[in-house]
């Protein structure tokens, strides 16, 4: 029945692939890059031209980004209006993210209060009401599907025990000392609880985004993600449908976003002791060691997905 529900949602969700489909979103997220390279320098002009130029040409722009640059661009400017104006639209898409299903953050709103006027909650409100009713009416299934095993995913990976399995599995596996031999046998009966477990989660993620043919985004949830769901697939090298290639799709859809996606390869090479396609899960060191010639060929592959250049990493944001 759980997989029925989800294939007919398939059919509801046509529009949204037409709609995007004609656009390539790694263009995007280069454009993206662009507009904080050039924030970070200071070019604000620039950046606001980039910024006003793919909004014009129809491209769909994240309600976070959104809401971020239009603080930047408009807000920090003294332009209140435009900021305000940004700020609704964002929140029209689904700003709140996965507290649109839990509730809104009071602090933010009383912030948004200070920022513009007094009635502006109540309209974040009233968006908000409407966003989830619509997204529960057209999608409800699917939410419930993805809140599920968002708390799954959680419940797995906070469960200390089972964390403590893990770490014994690693240190392990890839060679490090073991802080705790006795345990052994302990350990690798847990563990292969905790994998069994999570590969049957991950195996209904992956049916959900095959019948879909992509990752659900705002667009769809109206702000509920799957983000680490997706960074812990990628311990899994075969699973009953090619995920890598949904991801890659997404990607060029808007709806996955590079450094998502570079996360998950970047474990995923680590997992199964491959070389590293982006080296974005890898420190400072790392990158510094590479000869001028293997950085130019990282950053070209880096590149062909949207993502960041070097030095950017995930343990460093301080990019530019």
């Amino acid at each position: 029945m759980r997989y029925l529900v989800i294939f007919l949602a398939f059919t509801a969700l046509q529009s949204l692939h037409a709609q995007t489909s004609e656009f390539n979103h790694v263009n995007l997220f280069l454009a993206y890059n662009t507009i904080d390279s050039l924030i970070a320098s200071e070019n604000i002009a620039e950046a606001r031209m980039v910024y006003e130029d793919i909004k014009s040409q129809g491209y769909y722009i994240e309600s976070w980004k959104q809401y971020d640059y239009g603080n930047k661009l408009y807000y920090e400017r003294g332009d209140l209006r435009q900021s305000r104006k940004e700020l609704l639209e964002a929140v029209n898409k689904g700003f709140f993210n996965i507290q649109i299903f839990y509730g809104i953050d009071s602090t933010f709103l009383i912030e948004m209060e200070e920022k513009y006027d007094n009635n502006i909650s109540k309209r974040i409100i009233k968006i908000n009401n409407r966003l989830t009713k619509r997204a529960r009416k057209n999608h409800g299934p699917l939410i419930d599907e993805l809140i599920e095993l968002d708390a799954i995913d959680r419940e797995l990976y906070r469960d200390p025990d089972y964390q403590r399995y893990r770490s014994y599995w690693f240190d392990l596996t890839y060679g490090d000392q073991l802080r705790d031999s006795t345990i052994h046998e302990e350990a690798m009966v847990g563990y292969r609880e905790f994998r069994h477990r999570d590969s049957l989660k991950t195996e209904r993620y992956a049916n959900i985004i095959d019948s879909l043919g992509y990752v659900p985004d705002e667009r769809i949830t109206s702000g509920l993600t799957a983000n680490v769901i997706i960074i812990h697939s990628s311990k899994y090298e075969k699973l009953s449908v090619d995920i890598d290639s949904i991801y890659l799709h997404s990607l060029k859809m808007g709806t996955l976003a590079p450094n998502i996606y570079g996360w998950y390869k970047g474990y995923y090479d680590e997992r199964h002791f491959q070389d590293h396609t982006y080296y974005y899960t890898v420190g400072r060191d790392k990158i510094e060691a590479l000869s001028e010639e293997e950085k130019i060929t990282i950053n070209q592959r880096r590149r062909t997905i949207g993502l960041r250049p070097f030095p950017a990493t995930v343990w460093d944001y301080d990019i530019y």
